[in-house]
């Protein structure tokens, strides 16, 4: 296993920001990963920016597969078990549909880390569950570098 000296992508963007070279770069490593997974038919299920871990030249590395799971790479590759972070989780997870796609709740993941590396912030911040549950299936969001500024 290779020791990822730079710690994760949530404390690196707690002190840093990201020119729009490195979000770029840091996102196409993160679709390549998950690209590779998704083809081996593999979900991770809870990505994240803690999940993300930084190596001595600051290439990304995806951990903790504890969620992760085989599915069929059919259309359909359905799941039934809710389980993730609620700051990354899509709508579908959130309205209770069952099944769903874990593939497209990766994706959903994805779009939220990118969001957090453009603005050093998750796009859903409230301090009860509640209210930020409501907040993530109700508004509609615009990625910009200084979409809360």
């Amino acid at each position: 296993m290779e020791y990822a000296e730079n710690g994760d992508m949530f404390k690196y963007l707690q002190k840093m920001e990201l020119t729009e070279a490195q979000i770029r770069s840091w996102l196409l490593q993160i679709l390549c990963a998950f690209s590779y997974m998704h083809g081996v038919g593999v979900v991770h299920r809870d990505l994240k920016c803690e999940n993300i871990l930084l190596t001595s030249r600051y290439n990304l590395r995806i951990a903790d597969f504890g969620f992760a799971r085989f599915v069929d790479r059919g259309r359909n590759p359905g799941a039934d078990t809710v389980c993730g972070t609620m700051t990354y989780s899509a709508p579908e997870l959130l309205y209770g549909e069952r099944p769903y796609n874990p593939v497209a709740v990766d994706v959903w993941a994805i779009g939220v880390v990118l969001f957090i590396m453009c603005n050093n912030v998750p796009p859903f911040r409230k301090s009860h569950k509640k209210e930020m549950h409501r907040k993530q299936v109700s508004c509609s969001l615009v990625v910009s570098r200084n979409a809360l500024q």
